[in-house]
């Protein structure tokens, strides 16, 4: 494994950036305060400890809560018993892109951005409910599409954005009820998760969205480069402006190619472009891993729709 050199958490000699394997899972045992049982968002963090705490959503904070039950605080143990559980999710994504598009499955086994990225972060726990999520859109299962789509949400925000051009899709297609079941069951899912932590501990579920509300732009980000480029300093400011800017940038980009594949193929699939573009804003390679593995594939047919649809 990649990040196997790095799972003791020995990093005082700098292996985890001269070998190449640093993961977030092997700290984050640590700064998320879970080695001593904590129950994430029902009981309060340190305040004095160092990093965040409690700074993910729901399902992927507690599917950390679970690895360390398991792990019992080892760090090692924690790093494998998520690594496992994000194996799972790898194999649900390459299943669904065989499923969807048969001939792309190898192309996403084999991405050079699943051995890298896989274990990481969390993200394949969302992204493989979102790649569910698609394969049930497109075999009809319109309430099992906006489920997984919720529960998605519920590991991390960006499978939320894939309802807008799930829903317009059936919209477009003259199927308004599909459309609104897909949305609700999305919500519900959503709610399902969330609401118990959200009503019991307002102020500990609420951190994620604190927390990422002022979060400045990331090292690794285009926004962090300019900005310092810009004032020369490492510390970059601005949340406010960053998010405004990327937002409109975003809905401009999407315009600009929607337009552009429209004038070339007027009978181009909108859902197709539509979700791409709802990931790339992310900047996680995995995350777009599951559309460069279909682009270009023709997708394997749902049953038709029935006469009473």
């Amino acid at each position: 494994m990649v990040k196997a050199p790095c799972a003791s958490g020995d990093w005082g000699d700098g292996r985890q950036y001269e070998r190449l394997c640093y993961s977030d899972i092997v700290p984050l045992l640590g700064t998320e305060q879970l080695a001593g049982g904590r129950l994430p968002y029902l009981q309060p963090c340190d305040v004095n400890a160092p990093g965040e705490c409690d700074e993910y959503p729901v399902l992927s904070m507690w599917t950390m809560r679970a690895a360390a039950g398991i792990s019992g605080g080892d760090v090692a143990r924690f790093f494998y018993a998520n690594a496992f559980i994000l194996f799972l999710a790898a194999f649900v994504v390459v299943a669904c892109v065989y499923l969807i598009a048969n001939g792309r499955a190898p192309c996403a086994a084999l991405a050079p951005t699943m051995l890298i990225y896989a274990t990481m972060n969390w993200d394949l726990l969302a992204v493989a409910l979102a790649t569910a999520a698609t394969l049930a859109y497109l075999r009809r299962r319109d309430v099992w599409s906006g489920i997984l789509l919720g529960l998605g949400a519920a590991a991390k925000i960006y499978p939320a954005l894939l309802v807008v051009p799930f829903v317009a899709g059936r919209f477009r297609s003259r199927e308004p009820a599909r459309g609104t079941y897909l949305t609700w069951a999305a919500v519900g899912a959503w709610l399902v998760v969330n609401a118990p932590f959200a009503l019991a501990a307002p102020s500990g579920w609420w951190e994620f969205f604190r927390f990422n509300a002022r979060r400045p732009a990331d090292w690794d980000s285009v926004w962090f480069i300019a900005c310092q480029r810009a004032t020369g300093e490492y510390s970059c400011g601005h949340v406010g402006a960053i998010n405004l800017a990327s937002a409109g940038l975003f809905v401009a980009l999407v315009a600009v190619v929607w337009r552009w594949k429209a004038l070339r193929e007027p009978g181009f699939p909108r859902l197709a472009t539509a979700t791409d573009a709802a990931r790339r804003p992310a900047c996680w390679s995995a995350w777009i891993l599951r559309c460069a593995s279909c682009a270009s594939a023709r997708a394997v047919p749902g049953p038709p729709p029935s006469p009473a649809e």
